[in-house]
């Protein structure tokens, strides 16, 4: 797991880490189910999985999401769609524009974006602008923390983001260090526990 999931666990928190379609663990048809479908039923296995742990441990609060990199966009993504499902997340170094990543990538990542939404932006127009958190901001209720990099390939896009919502008066905080995609030195990374662990600590997770 990263490195914050252990002081997760430490703070009192239950850390459910499902490997939800698209993951490796349960065969090729399994992780190819994710093709053509980022951020649809991945997004909703998350949250069945969720709910589900929820239930067994008689949690009356609301899940928590949380992720790096792919992780960070569901976690924008599910906060945007599925707004009254969640008490709040953290996203780090997430992205939240299918079409703006496209746009900005070279010709490998520009595959991975095809492979991924099923086609170019000009085939799946529509899928690329549903699986696009930015184009669901004013759907947002609950709190999220964004930590970025400033030399990130995503931090326009979710710089964008945070701007949008911070207009349409949404509680997204952002932070933003001196790095590209994920943290570069051991300050960093220690910023960004603290940072997680500090937000994490106003959620209201008293009620569901």
């Amino acid at each position: 797991g990263e490195p914050i999931s252990p002081l997760l666990v430490q703070a009192g928190y239950h850390l459910f880490q499902p490997n939800y379609r698209g993951s490796t663990t349960f065969g090729t048809e399994f992780t190819n189910l994710q093709i053509g479908d980022a951020g649809g039923g991945d997004l909703r296995d998350v949250l069945y999985g969720a709910n589900h742990i929820s239930q067994l441990l008689g949690l009356d609060s609301k899940p928590i999401l949380m992720g790096i990199s792919y992780g960070g966009y569901l976690t924008l993504q599910g906060l945007t769609t599925q707004p009254d499902e969640w008490a709040g997340g953290v996203a780090i170094a997430p992205f939240a524009d299918w079409e703006a990543h496209y746009r900005a990538a070279d010709a490998h990542y520009r595959n991975y974006c095809v492979h991924f939404m099923g086609g170019t932006p000009e085939e799946e127009p529509e899928r690329y602008r549903e699986r696009s958190p930015i184009n669901h901001v004013a759907h947002l209720a609950a709190p999220v923390l964004i930590v970025t990099g400033d030399d990130d390939s995503g931090y326009a896009e979710v710089r964008r983001f945070h701007d949008t919502a911070n207009a349409l008066g949404k509680p997204v905080h952002l932070v933003v260090q001196k790095t590209g995609h994920g943290t570069s030195t051991v300050d960093q990374m220690n910023a960004e526990i603290v940072h997680s662990l500090d937000f994490l600590s106003t959620l209201d997770l008293t009620c569901g």
